[in-house]
């Protein structure tokens, strides 16, 4: 789960607004016991809603030049499915991007 963190902060840094002091925000819950939410928000450029699915797959890349091959979100989503959950974007936020992680609270059985 670190290199999950990782890689969406490290988006959020790569992809920040040369213009204006970067933000992150990192919040988590727990939904009605059953499911864990982690959201990673940050006020980059966002992504248009066109590429919500595709940014996941790997070797995709939405902005040419600058640092990286496009797999950390690939990544992200083989770690989401580790822990029979999921990852996906938040196409409502409008200023930046916002990461949402869902996955199952642990059986205390």
């Amino acid at each position: 789960m670190t290199r999950l963190l990782l890689n969406l902060c490290g988006n959020a840094i790569k992809y920040a607004k040369s213009d204006q002091p970067l933000q992150i925000d990192i919040t988590g819950e727990v939904l009605d016991g059953e499911m864990n939410r982690l959201i990673v928000t940050d006020n980059g450029p966002g992504i248009e809603s066109k590429h919500a699915e595709k940014i996941f797959e790997q070797a995709t890349r939405l902005h040419d030049g600058g640092e990286g091959c496009g797999f950390g979100l690939a990544i992200c989503t083989e770690i989401a499915k580790s822990h029979h959950g999921q990852i996906y974007l938040d196409t409502s936020y409008r200023d930046g991007a916002r990461f949402v992680f869902e996955w199952p609270c642990e059986d205390p059985t």
